[in-house]
């Protein structure tokens, strides 16, 4: 029933369907408040209803689920906060909440959910830090893919003996949507936190995230340093921490992260040189844009004759005063270069 011309309210005859497992009304023109009460949670493990115009808040019995796998709400009007009853048997591995209206704290009981492997939350109101329990939640991905048969095939809460489905989830990922689908989600992991009012430091414990394939900490408020714990994500490939207020250095450890295709650090307040070993050979100017403390390195076009500024030897008053003028005026040209990119 996905990408239709459906209307009004969740029909109440859903909760009369009791071995619904699978329900897909995405990309629709549905309204109102979503009830807990249209579907059996016992049994239904995948409730696709991303791109309507639901509204209320998000009821509190999902997370009370034993069987609910994927819930993809992303893109409706939904207000309020995220629930923060969690059963300790809810086995949600997809939760996709992004594109609200949601407020408040990211709920510490989130991270209860340790077989997570995407979480999106961006493009909400949410504030607050970014928790470092989100540590816990390992985002992990399988060796071997009959560890996982759940996420492929069963409609009832993952039992392989049902009708076959074909999971499908969308995520961004290396600055672009993807949609991925079948087995290859047993690989992808993400945490997507893009897009709100988050505060204060990045916590060091993200660092131990070693599965997640991509994050996405852009276009919040926080600050503090990058953390050199990240140089445990070994396996991470989209890395976007731009529009933030960090500062620091880019710890030169980042570079030992083989697999990072994509590295986005525009529009902070970071020092110091830029990595250029290993993938940071291959990040562009863009990338780095809007950090005027950025002072050298390929990739910024200025060479690094030493591994920090020196400081300029004690000339004779006047000459001083002059090319004191002149490097104001430099300063003022490289960031009149930058200053375009931020705005892109």
């Amino acid at each position: 029933m996905s990408n239709n011309i459906l209307e009004g309210g969740l029909p109440i005859q859903l909760s009369n369907m009791e071995n619904l497992g699978y329900l897909d009304i995405s990309e629709n023109r549905l309204s109102g408040s979503i009830l807990a009460s249209s579907f059996n949670l016992a049994r239904v493990g995948y409730l696709y209803m991303q791109k309507n115009a639901f509204n209320g808040s998000i009821p509190n019995a999902f997370f009370k689920s034993s069987s609910l796998l994927v819930l993809d709400l992303r893109d409706n009007k939904l207000s309020g906060s995220i629930p923060n009853q969690i059963d300790d048997k809810f086995p949600n591995r997809f939760l996709l909440l992004g594109g609200n209206h949601l407020e408040g704290h990211i709920p510490l009981e989130l991270c209860k959910l340790r077989n997570m492997h995407i979480l999106d939350l961006s493009r909400n109101r949410l504030t607050g830090s970014v928790p470092s329990c989100f540590s816990d939640m390992l985002f992990w991905t399988v060796k071997d893919a009959s560890e996982n048969d759940d996420l492929i095939i069963g409609f009832g809460g993952g039992t392989n003996t049902d009708t076959e489905v074909n999971l499908q989830v969308g995520f961004v990922t290396k600055n672009r949507y993807e949609s991925y689908e079948g087995s290859i989600l047993i690989y992808m992991t993400g945490l997507d936190l893009s897009s709100n009012e988050l505060t204060g430091d990045i916590p060091k414990d993200i660092g131990n995230l070693q599965q997640i394939k991509a994050m996405n900490l852009s276009h919040n408020f926080l600050s503090g340093s990058i953390p050199e714990s990240f140089s445990n994500l070994t396996n991470i490939e989209s890395l976007d921490l731009s529009h933030n207020k960090l500062s620091g250095r880019i710890p030169p450890q980042l570079t030992q992260l083989n697999s990072l295709a994509i590295f986005n650090v525009s529009i902070n307040n970071l020092s110091g040189p830029v990595p250029d070993k290993g993938q940071f050979g291959t990040f562009d100017e863009s990338n780095y844009g809007g950090n005027p403390g950025l002072y050298c390195g390929p990739q910024i076009k200025r060479n690094c004759v030493s591994s920090e500024p020196t400081t300029p030897p004690a000339t004779p008053s006047g000459a001083g005063e002059e090319e004191d003028e002149s490097a104001i005026d430099m300063v003022s040209f490289y960031w009149s270069l930058l200053q375009p990119m931020s705005q892109q």
